[in-house]
């Protein structure tokens, strides 16, 4: 099992709506994994959304990470050809730089397509 940390991050316009980062994620081709935990991060107020292909899972505001401070931990499981979808929105009205780091736990699958790997 790896551990593996993917950082995302852009500048978003005033009042930008949910505006996606990148073309969606996804593991290599026999690769599994697990989202662990998520760290969203914003200059300014907005919110952070994560999809699972076309399905919003989650939905965390700005004003969250600023009282709690604390990652999010999730428990999210894909393997190709589920992607996710990282999206954040504007509610500062100027720019605002926004960011996440996602904390994925790697596996390779077996022949018969079932996890590898030790915990």
């Amino acid at each position: 099992m790896t551990t593996r940390i993917i950082s995302l991050s852009t500048t978003l316009a005033a009042n930008a709506a949910p505006t996606e980062i990148g073309e969606g994620i996804s593991p290599s081709n026999g690769l599994n994994w697990t989202l662990v935990e998520v760290r969203p991060f914003f200059q300014g107020k907005g919110d952070f959304y994560l999809f699972v292909d076309d399905q919003q899972y989650l939905q965390i505001a700005s004003e969250d990470v600023a009282t709690y401070g604390k990652p999010h931990v999730v428990g999210i499981q894909i393997a190709q050809p589920v992607v996710f979808h990282i999206k954040f929105d504007d509610r500062s009205g100027a720019s605002n730089y926004v960011g996440v780091d996602l904390v994925i736990e790697e596996t390779t699958q077996s022949a018969g397509g079932a996890p590898t790997g030790g915990a």
